[in-house]
């Protein structure tokens, strides 16, 4: 019931819109493309294709990126041509003020083309979408999950085109949407370049690990009682950085008092402007299923992600990062379940066991 009237709500306001703000498409004259992604830091850092080539949209005027505003520090240090617009959620749906004015900002930037990249398709990226009054539409996703089949037909009815729907993994997707606007005659900028900007020296002894326990969905946490038996191995050879959201320090500091007396053992909640660059010093990242492990992997850090099989092979494993990461995960015949576990837990995450992580940092010298 409560996203049969989400979404009532958000066609009723998107033709309500539409009736008040959108301007004709014959008053477009230059050629703007935007994409919109509100997902997670997770979906952010597999879309950033999309802010790696210097020329790749150069039949474009001007091109945009929306992604919400909490993440904004993420992307601080880009500069390319690739304009950056920020959303604020909470306000786009709480204040009238906000979300009309922001309506007509979108409006006013003529954006002709618009591609919805967001993993989860729900009611705002839909509204976002279409509210740009962009004559040519797509999308890169057809689930179901928080609109439902009826209004996802309905939603998909209004797009130009549905790409690449029996492509699962979403790296791949963004890769061959980026061939579509391919330019051979382009540089690729680094993919460190914008996400860490400097190297940093945040201890004097080396090297350090990063353990990162936590996940925005807890279904997809390995057990913290693992992670301590980890630290607690790897702490005799190694410096640890436990990297934690704000929100979850009291809950870090908690889990890992055993260790908070060890001149060896941080915990830190760095925004996300510095977090990339503490990343990209370590010798070693580990953790879940989760935004900061993707970051891990596009900085080229060895990673031990522990991943489980929810949606297993659409955002992981990542494609053509054989030689930098190794995925732990108990295989089982009710994979992909979209983390809906049928037992009490995720055996797929929970019958991972300690002692083959440690035995993969042993055997490969990693430390």
């Amino acid at each position: 019931m409560k996203r049969f009237l989400k979404n009532i709500i958000a066609v009723t306001y998107y033709k309500f819109v539409k009736f008040i703000f959108l301007r004709s498409t014959k008053e477009l004259s230059e050629k703007n493309l935007m994409f919109i992604q509100t997902d997670k830091i997770g979906d952010i850092i597999i879309s950033s294709g999309i802010l790696e080539d210097n020329c790749i949209f150069s039949d474009y005027d001007n091109v945009y990126l929306l992604i919400k505003s909490k993440y904004s520090k993420l992307l601080e240090n880009y500069e390319g041509k690739v304009k950056i617009i920020l959303f604020d959620h909470k306000q786009f749906v709480s204040s009238v003020f906000y979300n009309f004015a922001f309506v007509k900002y979108l409006n006013k930037l003529f954006i002709s083309e618009v591609y919805n990249i967001s993993q989860a398709r729900g009611q705002i990226n839909e509204i976002l979408t279409h509210i740009t009054g962009a004559r040519v539409k797509h999308v890169t996703n057809n689930s179901a999950t928080y609109l439902g089949e009826r209004y996802l037909n309905y939603w998909n009815k209004k797009y130009t085109s549905l790409l690449f729907w029996n492509i699962e993994n979403e790296y791949e997707k963004i890769s061959r949407l980026l061939y579509k606007f391919s330019n051979h005659n382009c540089e690729t900028t680094s993919e460190k370049s914008f996400f860490a900007h400097k190297k940093l020296n945040i201890r004097n002894e080396s090297p350090y690990i990063i353990v990162s326990p936590y996940s925005s969905e807890i279904v997809k946490n390995w057990d913290i009682e693992n992670y301590k038996a980890i630290i607690e191995r790897l702490i005799l050879s190694a410096n640890i950085y436990v990297l934690c959201s704000p929100g979850e320090k009291k809950s870090a500091l908690n889990d890992f008092q055993d260790f908070l007396s060890n001149p060896k053992f941080k915990i830190s909640t760095v925004n996300l402007s510095e977090v990339a660059n503490i990343i990209l010093n370590s010798v070693l990242f580990i953790g879940n299923d989760s935004g900061l492990t993707h970051l891990a992997l596009k900085l080229n850090i060895k990673t031990i992600a522990i991943i489980g099989g929810g949606t297993f092979g659409r955002y992981f494993p990542v494609p053509g990062k054989e030689a930098t990461a190794k995925y732990f995960y108990n295989e089982l015949d009710c994979f992909k379940c979209n983390w809906v576990c049928k037992y009490e837990k995720p055996v797929c995450l929970s019958n991972v066991k300690v002692n083959e992580v440690l035995n993969y940092i042993s055997n490969n010298k990693i430390l």
